[in-house]
């Protein structure tokens, strides 16, 4: 009986050795003999072996580790993924942008569906909206797909662009509206209260002009106000209109200048006649004062032959 039972007993402690070897084994990570594995290896994967380590144990005969090999592989596809597409040709521009991974990194099929939102403009220096530049997104949006700019970076790129333009333009604003102001003190400086007097006179010059070589003064407006907007250009059509004299400028005269003693004496007769004009001739008080009485002292002078 003891024997049987220690038989038993030495029976059972086997089976529970094997069972506890089976899981030993089972616990155990497979390996490989890896002279077997690095002998068929190319150069450059046995530089890929060597670096990352899967044949130290296998250089002292020892196996190798081959779950380290998958577990290097997994790692790899969660980085790149699954869907694989090969690296395109540096070299080959042709290649380059017909390499399917573009539209992988998202690069739209046209600059058209790049979605952007478009910047609120701010206010220029004259208080009103600067107009928004649709040249300008669109030229951007067309060389941002030409140069295979994925869609969800676009919209940084585009903000900085509108942040510089904003600042250019707001800046080439200020500097005109700064000149602006410096000259038009400088005109009200020159002329004073009768700036508007001259500022029409010398109008008047310019539309003649303009009319003796055959140009619409209709078409010469807006250039107009921005031609005479400096103290020497004033300054030049008004003393023109001066010399052309009234007449002229409205159409009466034959179109010459007027520097003759008889042809003064007979403007001078018809500014005295003149109501307005003598109006504003006699009263210190008015803004065009000094400026008749400088037209009247002039003609005086060209009568009397002294100019």
């Amino acid at each position: 009986m003891s024997g049987a039972g220690e038989g038993g007993g030495q029976e059972g402690g086997g089976q529970q050795q094997q069972q506890g070897g089976g899981q030993q084994q089972q616990q155990q990570a497979p390996t490989i003999d890896y002279g077997a594995l690095y002998g068929t290896l190319s150069p450059e994967n046995k530089e890929i072996f060597e670096r990352k380590g899967w044949g130290k144990a296998g250089k002292d005969g020892g196996p190798v580790d081959i779950n380290a090999v998958f577990e290097s592989y997994r790692g790899v596809e969660k980085l790149v993924g699954t869907d694989k597409i090969p690296a395109p040709r540096l070299d080959d521009p042709e290649a380059l942008n017909s390499w399917e991974g573009w539209k992988k990194l998202g690069v739209p099929d046209k600059p058209e569906d790049y979605k952007i939102k478009r910047a609120e403009m701010p206010k220029g220096a004259d208080g009103q909206p600067i107009p928004y530049d649709e040249g300008l997104e669109k030229v951007f949006l067309t060389a941002a797909h030409k140069a295979k700019v994925p869609a969800a970076t676009i919209q940084a790129m585009y903000d900085e662009l509108i942040s510089a333009r904003v600042a250019e333009v707001t800046g080439l604003g200020q500097q005109f509206a700064q000149q602006k102001q410096e000259t038009e003190a400088a005109i009200l400086k020159e002329f004073g209260a009768s700036v508007n007097a001259h500022t029409a006179r010398a109008k008047e010059a310019w539309k003649y002009m303009a009319g003796l070589i055959n140009v619409d003064e209709n078409a010469l407006i807006d250039k107009v106000d921005a031609e005479l907007g400096s103290v020497e250009t004033i300054k030049l059509f008004d003393k023109i209109a001066e010399m052309l004299g009234e007449d002229t400028l409205k159409g009466g005269g034959d179109g010459g200048f007027k520097d003759s003693p008889a042809a003064a004496k007979a403007e001078q007769t018809r500014l005295m006649s003149d109501e307005n004009f003598m109006k504003v001739y006699r009263d210190k008080n008015h803004p065009n004062h000094r400026e008749s009485v400088e037209r009247m002292s002039r003609l005086q002078r060209l009568i009397s032959g002294s100019k």
